[in-house]
C-alpha cells in the first residue's frame, strides 16, 4: 500500500502518529516522504553509486 496515495488515509495516520509520538504533525509527515525518497533511491540502478554522509549537528535551525 502506498499511503500517500489516498489522502484522507495519510492524513489520518500522520495525525494519529503525531498524536501517539507526541510530534508536530509536520515531522512525522517529513519522515514518511524523506523515507519514501529513501527507499526509491536505494532500490533503482542508481543504488550502486549512491552514498549518503550524516551531517547531525552541523545546521543551527534556530537562527
Amino acid at each position: 500500500m502506498k499511503l500517500h496515495e489516498n489522502r484522507e488515509l495519510f492524513a489520518d495516520a500522520v495525525t494519529i502518529t503525531a498524536q501517539q509520538m507526541n510530534l508536530p504533525e509536520i515531522y512525522v509527515e517529513k519522515d514518511y516522504w524523506v523515507t519514501l525518497a529513501l527507499q526509491r533511491i536505494f532500490t533503482s540502478p542508481l543504488a550502486e553509486y549512491t552514498v549518503l554522509i550524516g551531517c547531525f549537528g552541523q545546521f543551527d535551525i534556530t537562527r
